[in-house]
């Protein structure tokens, strides 16, 4: 905060743009504008530089509109606030001479824009390419501190917490029916959790309520890309779990699954998720795979609380029609 101030009061000596990092915000559109090859080789920052060189060299139609439409801004900025210099400083952007730290906000405000278009035009939660990944994103990797204990048949959480305490919690395998990958899914949730602030108590609550109606059933492997691409987005007012798949001929396919569709639990609506964008990855059309879907939703309403799931029909027999459809 102390570096805003003083870049606020001594712009031309540029502080923040020499001090501060890519923020979070920034990175995931950084990466997609840059390429990931160059956000992995280079330091954020020289990246930013990289991508800043383009901005302020573009002269297209696009650059001539953007730079005509920030003065015309700045110009009415300069009016509203001229008792106040501090504020005009800060709007007196040359063309082609754009600040890395503007960049950034930028950065940030495309990535709003990208969300946008993913829900207004495709349905979707948001877009999944700038998603930060705060697991991968913070200091605290949630990988670090979750490890299964198979002797025990459990999946351990130990967060760091005050004092250098640990504060441990676990996920049984029972509770998964077996499965890891769910355990560990469940760990990691409870493990953004605790980095925001909850109790132990509380993400225990939280745990046995995610379990407390999951039965589990048909899963993609263990080493399916769907268990990082199909992650349910379950601080929203309504949990979904969206995605986009790419088929043949570079045809982009939206699609997500929401917890209230999946008996109102999170874990069966990723569940169905990965079955579905396995089915999309394969070139299924979208419109068998929603039929599939369908189904996937109507056999976890069917299964009594404690009892195993009958396995799921395969898409084939699901998408039959429902004269030839036997019942699960």
């Amino acid at each position: 905060m102390l570096t805003v101030c003083m870049d606020l009061a001594y712009p031309e000596e540029r502080l923040l743009e020499s001090q501060c990092d890519v923020g979070i915000g920034a990175a995931k559109p950084l990466q997609c504008l840059v390429g990931r090859d160059a956000t992995v080789a280079v330091d954020r920052r020289e990246t930013l530089s990289v991508l800043l060189g383009k901005v302020n060299a573009a002269k297209g139609p696009a650059a001539k509109h953007f730079w005509q439409m920030v003065q015309n801004v700045e110009r009415k900025l300069q009016t509203k606030f001229s008792k106040y210099p501090l504020v005009v400083s800060q709007t007196k952007t040359q063309k082609g001479k754009m600040s890395a730290v503007t960049l950034q906000v930028q950065l940030c405000e495309y990535r709003q824009f990208r969300h946008s278009i993913a829900r207004l035009q495709y349905g979707l939660p948001d877009d999944e390419s700038m998603r930060g990944d705060p697991d991968a994103e913070g200091r605290l990797t949630a990988a670090n501190f979750i490890a299964v204990d198979e002797k025990r048949k459990v999946v351990t959480l130990e967060y760091p917490g005050p004092d250098s305490k640990k504060l441990s919690t676990q996920v049984t395998l029972q509770a998964t029916g077996g499965n890891v990958n769910v355990a560990r899914r469940v760990a990691a949730m409870m493990f953004s959790k605790m980095r925001d602030g909850a109790s132990i108590a509380e993400v225990e609550q939280f745990r046995n309520e995610m379990l407390k109606d999951y039965t589990g059933g048909e899963d993609v492997p263990d080493n399916s890309e769907a268990w990082n691409v199909c992650r349910m987005q379950i601080n929203m007012g309504a949990p979904a779990c969206g995605f986009s798949v790419e088929q043949k001929g570079g045809k982009r396919v939206p699609f997500q699954t929401t917890s209230q569709a999946a008996g109102g639990n999170a874990l069966e609506a990723e569940r169905v998720a990965r079955l579905c964008w396995q089915q999309l990855i394969k070139g299924v059309p979208k419109e068998k795979v929603l039929e599939y879907r369908k189904e996937l939703y109507a056999a976890i309403g069917s299964v009594p609380q404690g009892c195993k799931r009958v396995r799921p029909r395969s898409l084939e027999a699901a998408t039959r029609s429902p004269g030839k459809r036997r019942q699960i």
